[in-house]
């Protein structure tokens, strides 16, 4: 698989600048061409409004309101995006974020995205788009931290690795990243009852796709493991397969992919 069609998913806050980085750096290392998405949710009447003008001339106010900001924004990611891609386009979806989403990635290779910040009674009581991209999207989900400011992605990376369906296709998708590391490192989970070394079966495919991986270990407590690993390995990119048990089994006990996307301090590439 090559990744070609890139869509970065953009909101009007701190994190713009550093998203944009990583996009833009990643298009260009993978030659491909980079849609700049941001979503406009529909405006909601307050609960003070009172009768049809007041509620009407609230939701007019707040419609352009919104396009201001989303003119703003269009300026700011062209003073990023120009002279740095080739090819590049701004795209503007209304309404739910959930189903604006889904439009702004039905053709692409790669959608990236930021983490959404914890402790927003809003954002913890709606359905995560990264989640959401997951189980309802068909291409891999790159999720950048609220905070990072790294200036590569995919120069050192972990893979998390069992050999699950999930996990298989998260290798698959990313192999144009893989093949262009400098270093790849295989953290397997143990349990398996096997007379090869855990991560020894993805260590031969990768070799065979002219990736040289190390094994870093095995793994018995998930999530843990791996953000140790990876920082002590000194990776800014981790690639496992999300929801490797039932997602509704994650969703209600939690899980490797919770853990990693609401609390991952380095970009994780998630594929379901």
């Amino acid at each position: 698989m090559s990744i070609k069609s890139i869509v970065v998913i953009v909101r009007d806050d701190k994190a713009l600048e550093p998203m944009l980085k990583a996009a833009v750096g990643l298009t260009r290392r993978l030659e491909g061409h980079l849609t700049v998405g941001h979503i406009v949710p529909p405006a909601h009447m307050p609960a003070g409004a009172i009768g049809r003008a007041a509620a009407m001339e609230y939701v007019t106010e707040a419609d352009e309101t919104a396009d201001v900001k989303a003119d703003r924004l269009h300026s700011r990611v062209k003073a990023v995006c120009e002279g740095h891609l080739s090819s590049w386009q701004w795209r503007v979806e209304h309404g739910d974020e959930l189903e604006a989403a889904n439009r702004l990635v039905e053709m692409a290779d790669l959608v990236i995205i930021e983490q959404r910040v914890q402790g927003v009674i809003e954002d913890l009581m709606s359905t995560d788009v990264v989640e959401h991209l997951l189980a309802h999207g068909d291409c891999p989900v790159l999720m950048l931290p609220i905070d990072w400011q790294g200036e590569h992605i995919g120069e050192k990376i972990l893979v998390a690795w069992k050999p699950t369906r999930e996990a298989k296709r998260a290798v698959h998708d990313a192999m144009p990243l893989l093949a262009r590391a400098q270093d790849v490192f295989v953290l397997a989970a143990s349990g398996r009852r096997t007379d090869a070394a855990a991560g020894s079966d993805l260590a031969g495919y990768l070799a065979h796709h002219g990736v040289r991986a190390q094994i870093a270990g095995e793994s018995d407590d998930g999530d843990g493991d791996i953000t140790a690993t990876a920082r002590n390995h000194g990776c800014d990119l981790v690639i496992m397969g999300a929801f490797q048990r039932s997602s509704l089994t994650e969703l209600v006990f939690g899980g490797a992919t919770k853990f990693m996307i609401r609390h991952s301090k380095l970009p994780v590439l998630l594929r379901h």
